[in-house]
């Protein structure tokens, strides 16, 4: 999980964010890319450039919690060497690729893919967060539960450009 920023000129380390795991004993994974919100323009004048990815936390074999996920939002501007801007709290299950940012820069969104107590079946979830409050999500939405009674685990999230209006 740790997030590592070299200079584009020298190739020296700029910055590292080691995730600390969510606890004593458990461990942290990420199989996330990155996510960069740049204003060109800075046209909204609100929100500053940052970048977002997500990192796994996987209980002890012991414990009886179930493995949850963190998006972590870092300020990349030049003035901000790698400064940490929010950290969601724990998300259930496992985010599936990488979280998105839409095209304001306030908010992210995201799919995970939690596993249901007593029947084992996967639920997936979409869910949106918001840099406007440190990362909180706003909303959760579960998968569609099917006539067979199953619900199904979402893939990685993807995010199409309309090029006729500009938007996501």
């Amino acid at each position: 999980g740790a997030l590592t920023a070299l200079d584009s000129q020298s190739g020296q380390v700029r910055f590292t964010i080691q995730p600390r795991p969510r606890e004593d004993g458990w461990s942290t994974e990420c199989n996330s890319g990155i996510s960069i919100y740049h204003d060109k323009e800075n046209a909204s004048g609100s929100v500053s450039d940052y970048l977002v990815y997500a990192v796994i936390d996987i209980p002890p074999s012991n414990s009886q919690e179930k493995v949850s996920s963190r998006m972590f939002a870092v300020d990349v501007e030049d003035t901000n060497d790698g400064v940490l801007r929010w950290v969601t709290k724990p998300i259930p299950g496992r985010i599936a690729g990488t979280p998105a940012i839409d095209s304001s820069g306030l908010y992210v969104y995201t799919v995970h893919n939690d596993i249901m107590d007593g029947s084992g079946d996967t639920v997936g979830h979409f869910s949106i967060a918001t840099d406007a409050d440190d990362g909180e999500l706003l909303f959760t939405a579960q998968s569609p539960t099917y006539e067979d009674g199953n619900d199904d685990a979402f893939s990685p999230l993807g995010i199409a450009h309309n090029p006729m209006q500009g938007n996501y």
